[in-house]
């Protein structure tokens, strides 16, 4: 069985500008430490499509550089024991009421 987690990726986007990003790659079935962190990292993300409509966004760019690894909660990342990151996204989400 290979290994399993999830990429989060939360991006901060102000009239088609990327103002902030925090990328998260979790090692479990929860986003708890143990995890990787762009947080105090060297991630650049960057956006090559952003388009909204009134009821989408869709958003396209690349995430390279260097997760630091979270051990436990409230501790800074280490560098020392991150991993590498070099992923393409391409997403589109769609505005819901309830």
């Amino acid at each position: 069985m290979g290994r399993r987690g999830a990429l989060s990726i939360s991006l901060t986007v102000n009239e088609g500008q990327l103002i902030n990003a925090v990328v998260i790659y979790s090692i479990g079935a929860s986003i708890a430490p143990p995890l990787f962190t762009s947080e105090g990292g060297e991630v650049v993300v960057t956006l090559t499509h952003y388009d909204r409509t009134s009821q989408t966004v869709r958003v396209a760019g690349k995430i390279e550089g260097a997760l630091g690894l979270q051990v436990e909660l409230g501790e800074p990342p280490s560098q020392e024991e991150g991993i590498e990151i070099d992923v393409a996204f391409d997403v589109e989400a769609q505005k819901v009421e309830f």
